[in-house]
């Protein structure tokens, strides 16, 4: 049964296990939050258009983007004639698939999209610049504040205190400690996760086929 918690039910269920300043505890769970929400599909998606330029691949993306989720392809600006899914993938995926010189194949409709340092690129370049757009659907940054309250679609608040728990056993460098801590916050997140699939088919895909972000130079 989902319920709803604020970040102070948080820190005071960290602060039982273990005790820390409330600004340590406000900062670790804010750390924690950006982590989670980056991981599985928690709160509503936020969207943007980027328009294209004929023949450039990477392109910045707005602030604030945690995770991107979805992104479509509309050859003629967003209107009713329809668009094209873009499928995820990662510099290491193509450069391992298509070699070295990926970034080198000729311009065309694209057909994926990858995120590094802050840029989203496409694969292979547009060809079409305007009215072509590509429509992504991300995750924001928020900044939690004790008043603030946590996904409204989740049946525990225990990944977030496991993970500041975590954290903190990392700032005390205490080995024994942040093992224990890894364990029950990985135990609470797989329940999260089989909660979040067990909703909708389109919540399942979202979390069963997530593509790690990689960084790649």
């Amino acid at each position: 049964m989902a319920m709803t918690y604020t970040a102070q039910n948080v820190i005071e269920l960290v602060q039982e296990r273990e005790p820390m300043d409330p600004i340590m505890a406000i900062n670790l769970l804010n750390e924690a939050h950006l982590y989670i929400t980056s991981q599985l599909h928690l709160v509503p998606d936020l969207t943007t258009t980027i328009a294209l330029v004929s023949g450039q691949q990477e392109y910045s993306l707005p602030d604030g983007v945690v995770t991107m989720w979805d992104a479509a392809y509309w050859p003629n600006g967003i209107s009713t004639t329809g668009n094209v899914p873009l499928r995820q993938t990662n510099v290491d995926t193509l450069f391992e698939d298509r070699g070295p010189n990926w970034q080198l194949q000729p311009a065309g409709q694209p057909w994926g999209y990858y995120e590094r340092g802050g840029m989203i690129g496409f694969v292979p370049a547009p060809s079409a610049g305007s009215p072509a757009v590509v429509q992504i659907f991300y995750t924001p940054a928020t900044t939690l504040v004790p008043t603030s309250t946590l996904p409204t679609n989740i049946p525990s608040c225990y990944p977030w205190v496991y993970h500041v728990c975590r954290r903190q056993a990392d700032l005390e460098r205490d080995l024994s400690k942040r093992a224990y801590w890894e364990k029950v916050f990985q135990e609470e997140m797989h329940y999260l996760r089989e909660y979040i699939m067990g909703r909708t088919g389109r919540d399942r895909a979202r979390v069963s086929y997530r593509v790690k972000r990689v960084r790649r130079a």
